[in-house]
């Protein structure tokens, strides 16, 4: 699930208790009207890549995460991701908020 402040959790459907959570890092924009300061905001949908999730951040990265958000890496495009990722084979493209279409194998992500 993603957040205005504090990145993404997930959460046991049942009980609704918040079992994963990823900070992303400090917002670049801030698109939520309540949200200032020290914001990691993601707008992004949370989408399946093999047995993995990836996702773009307002702070301008694309994260790619373990099914329990541990981060297995990321790639900075430098300009806030406020739209859905999507996912060709092992590739992930995004439209950034400068309107740059990124393309990243998943090997290019950093550790």
């Amino acid at each position: 699930m993603r957040r205005a402040v504090e990145g993404v959790i997930a959460v046991q459907l049942d009980t609704f208790e918040i079992k994963y959570r990823l900070k992303t890092g400090k917002s670049l924009a801030y698109t939520s009207p309540y949200t200032n300061g020290d914001c990691a905001t993601v707008e992004s949908g949370i989408v399946p890549i093999g047995d993995s999730l990836v996702f773009g951040a307002s702070d301008g990265y694309i994260y790619l995460t373990d099914k329990s958000l541990n981060a297995i890496g990321k790639f900075n495009t430098k300009s806030p991701i406020l739209s859905s990722v999507a996912v060709d084979g092992d590739c992930v493209i995004v439209l950034d908020f400068s309107g740059n279409v990124t393309r990243v194998n998943r090997s290019q992500f950093a550790k």
